[in-house]
């Protein structure tokens, strides 16, 4: 299992498990199933609208 935080300056921090090195379940899945909000467009990754940055933590 990994952890990941999501952060954004408005909503809380909420840290998820996923499942480290799944091929089936991206980021965006994983935002979307935990009711975390994040702008997307296309849901395939194609169109940038639900770039994420890493934290440099």
């Amino acid at each position: 299992m990994a952890l990941i935080t999501f952060s954004s300056p408005l909503h809380k921090d909420k840290t998820v498990y996923a499942v480290a090195g799944s091929h089936t379940q991206t980021i965006l899945a994983l935002a979307k199933e935990h009711h975390i909000p994040i702008d997307f467009g296309c849901q395939e990754g194609n169109c940038g609208t639900c770039l994420v940055a890493k934290s440099p933590h």
